[in-house]
């Protein structure tokens, strides 16, 4: 695997998880096991290779689980983790200082002005000597004899007995349109029956996190809220998914090792996690 995290805290951060393992009298193996983890895992996490285990949550779990397993504070790893992100995070644009070019003062073309209002002041001194023609406007066209109004022509009698065409129909006024109201966002209720420890992280579609932390077995855990949820399963063969009541089994395609990775639909569908 490739390091890509910085150096300095990603060795300090598992150097001291080895070292507090080492203490314990744990192999990688054994530690893996006890967390439900696949060992490379364990590796990455000792190693300081921090981006292959995901995003900065999931990086922040896995060493919130393994100090907790080894008795080393969680808090100074999460902090030093934390200092990590920070010095690899990208200058903010909106910081970024920039040059607004100076543009240079346009010259006038002095020369060239002056020989066109010279040359506009000779053509009219030599027009006004000159003289124009005057124009003469057309004469008027004379009006025309008034037309006299035709008188109306009398209304015409229906014969006895006619039928006398109704008058146009007045159009219906249209009815009012109705908008269609915008369907609202559909809410999935997960319930997770806990048989055998796991770490259990759950997200609405907004992102909000509705579970983060180590599910004990036995027990139960019940989380809703808008979906798709995304779901998180550090020992997925020890967790039982319902949503909305049904029971959903969690296929292989969604699953790495022991742990799963999926998203669950307003509708119920299960599916592998982007």
């Amino acid at each position: 695997m490739t390091n890509t995290s910085s150096p300095a805290v990603g060795d300090s951060i598992g150097a001291r998880l080895r070292a507090a393992r080492e203490r314990a009298g744990l192999s990688s193996l054994q530690a893996a096991a006890k967390l439900h983890l696949e060992p490379r895992m364990i590796e990455a996490l000792e190693a300081g290779e921090f981006p292959e285990l995901g995003a900065p949550v999931y990086v922040r779990g896995h060493l919130r689980r393994y100090a907790e397993l080894l008795g080393t504070p969680a808090g100074e790893l999460l902090d030093a983790y934390a200092a990590q992100i920070a010095a690899s995070a990208p200058p903010d644009p909106a910081k970024l200082v920039h040059a607004t070019p100076v543009r240079a003062p346009r010259q006038l073309a002095g020369p060239v002005v002056g020989v066109i209002v010279a040359g506009t002041v000779i053509a009219g001194i030599w027009l006004a000597l000159k003289g124009l023609p005057t124009a003469t406007l057309p004469d008027a066209v004379p009006p025309s004899a008034e037309s006299k109004p035709v008188p109306d022509a009398p209304p015409a009698t229906a014969a006895p007995g006619a039928a006398v065409p109704a008058g146009p129909a007045e159009a219906p006024a249209p009815s009012a349109m109705e908008t269609p109201a915008s369907k609202p966002v559909g809410t999935v209720r997960l319930r997770l029956a806990i048989r055998g420890d796991s770490w259990v992280e759950v997200y609405d579609a907004r992102g909000k996190r509705l579970y983060f932390d180590l599910a004990r077995a036995p027990g139960t855990l019940s989380v809703a809220g808008p979906a798709p949820l995304r779901v998180l399963l550090g020992y997925a063969d020890g967790v039982a998914v319902e949503a909305d009541g049904r029971t959903i089994e969690v296929p292989g395609s969604v699953r790495s090792g022991r742990s799963a990775h999926f998203v669950i639909a307003a509708d119920g569908v299960l599916s592998r996690a982007p």
